[in-house]
Formats: structure tokens, sequence, C-alpha cells
């Protein structure tokens, strides 16, 4: 599949699970991009009617086909997930490094749900998953939370969403 990675990843908080899948080449075909194959996933995944803040509520971060590849707009990423205002669909979209950081840890899309005990982030390197505590963070703006996780993973190249 030209422009993909072809695996998702899928993170429960609440088990501290992680699954890898590989990406169904019709899926990607049909819903191309961030927010079509995002919205495509989190309806298959979710149960009909899911809280917001529930176990079973799911946030995707997406990478789009083009990411990595130099073109024009190409490094951009999608967020998807249940709105906590309307209840309905929700998608936001950024660029920077994130996108094609994503795709170059070996992942279409990462696909959380469940809830932590305690606060926890997410490290994928290589395609190796790690889901770390966080305890040390809490508390912190975003940009104190940002240098910190460089900081301690002694890489200042690291894309943090």
């Amino acid at each position: 599949m030209y422009g993909y990675a072809g695996k998702l990843l899928f993170v429960d908080l609440s088990t501290g699970e992680t699954e890898v899948r590989q990406l169904d080449e019709a899926l990607a075909r049909y819903f191309i991009g961030g927010p079509s194959l995002g919205a495509k996933i989190l309806y298959d995944e979710m149960p009909a009617k899911t809280d917001v803040f529930s176990e079973d509520s799911m946030v995707g971060f997406i990478a789009g086909p083009a990411n990595g590849s130099g073109a024009l707009m190409g490094g951009r990423y999608t967020v998807v997930c249940k709105s906590p205002v309307t209840g309905g669909w929700n998608d936001a979209n950024s660029g920077g490094h994130f996108g094609p950081q994503l795709r170059q840890s070996g992942y279409d899309g990462v696909f959380v749900k469940g809830i932590s005990k305690k606060p926890v982030y997410i490290f994928i390197d290589d395609g190796k998953v790690e889901i770390r505590d966080a305890s040390h963070l809490w508390g912190k703006v975003t940009s104190e939370t940002e240098a910190a996780i460089k900081r301690e993973l002694g890489d200042n190249r690291v894309g943090i969403a």
C-alpha cells in the first residue's frame, strides 16, 4: 500500500494492553486520510451511544497518506474523537513533526481508549510500544511536560502530541 505504513495501534489504558492490527487495503482506499479513516474506525470500534467520558470512548491520532513524503501540507495529522460538547463527531488537525514521526514509528494511526488509574503516556519507538508512568509530569503545563519528556528520553527530536 503506497503512502501507508500498513499498521494501526490500539491502546487500552484500563487494561494496559496494546494491539497492533494490519490496515486493511480496502479500508485505506475507501477512507483516505485522517478524518475519514478515523471516523470509520471509531464507528466500528465504539459501541453506539457511548458516553464521551466512558472507558469505551476512543481518541485516535491518524497520519494521512502524504505524511513523510515531502508533499506540500503532507505533514498533517488528525485527532478524532466523540465531541464532549455535542456528543457527535469531532476532529481536529495539526501540522508539525508529529504526523511524519508517527508514520516513521511504523503506524498509520494510534487509537486510545480506557481510563488509567494513574497518569501515563504512550511511548512509541520504532514500532515498540510502552505505556509509561507520567506521575512526575502531573500538573505541568504543556511546554514543561514536553521539555521533561525530551530530557527523560535524551532526545529533542521526539514527537509529542
